[in-house]
């Protein structure tokens, strides 16, 4: 002890991280953020399109009802009570009447736009009802990919045809 010798710790001794060391740990740690934010960025989406595909179908089901009652649709939101129903924070909702009668041809159409995608591109839902019933509901995801989510009959169409 009293010998004046200094010691310097051995090669065993304990050891700190290197900058090198740092720095890789601080990449990891950087990727794996970003690839969970582009996951995270899409779950939203997928949420707030959830959205648009619930009014699309509200207004199905108003307008069958206004047309139940007043034997013809509306393009007019407030005559089918939809305002009152839902405020929406990500979508705008406009209907278009048809013009023709055949069984065939438009009634209306409905499109729910909302552009929140990180393309540009909006995200639109698509609903159009025939005369004789028949409907088709098509979504136009974020990446401008149209897909077909739903054919078949309108409420209360096709009973008796």
């Amino acid at each position: 002890m009293g010998d004046g010798v200094m010691r310097r710790p051995g090669l065993g001794g304990p050891r700190g991280f290197t900058l090198v060391e740092i720095l890789i740990v601080i990449a990891v740690v950087g990727v794996l953020a970003s690839v969970a934010s582009m996951g995270i960025q899409s779950f939203l989406d997928k949420a707030k399109m959830v959205e648009a595909e619930l009014a699309i179908r509200d207004i199905q089901r108003l307008e069958q009802s206004y047309l139940d009652e007043h034997g013809n649709y509306t393009n007019n939101l407030a005559n089918l009570g939809f305002q009152t129903v839902r405020s929406l924070s990500y979508y705008s909702i406009a209907i278009t009447l048809g013009t023709g009668t055949d069984p065939g041809s438009m009634a209306y159409r409905a499109i729910a736009t909302g552009n929140f995608g990180n393309t540009g591109v909006p995200d639109t839902w698509t609903l159009t009802v025939n005369n004789d019933g028949s409907y088709d509901l098509v979504h136009g995801s974020v990446t401008g990919v149209l897909t077909t989510v739903k054919k078949g009959k309108a409420y209360g169409k096709g009973k008796g045809n």
